[in-house]
């Protein structure tokens, strides 16, 4: 979960660089963790994942 901490006063601009600096700071970590999970995962085990989903997508069309 991402957490903004929005104050209540107007924002000036100061207040929308540290906003903007913060997002794009929290977004690239949510990046490149999950480029660090996948990475570890090896090709066999994402390929096996992708077949689970493709199970489960078969299974809710066909009820």
């Amino acid at each position: 979960m991402i957490g903004f901490n929005f104050s209540p006063k107007p924002f000036g601009s100061g207040d929308t660089q540290k906003i903007r600096r913060d997002f794009f700071a929290t977004d690239f970590s949510i990046v490149f963790r999950l480029c660090l999970f996948f990475s570890r995962l090896s090709l066999y085990g994402f390929f096996h994942l992708f077949q689970i989903f493709v199970q489960a997508f078969v299974r809710l069309f066909r009820g």
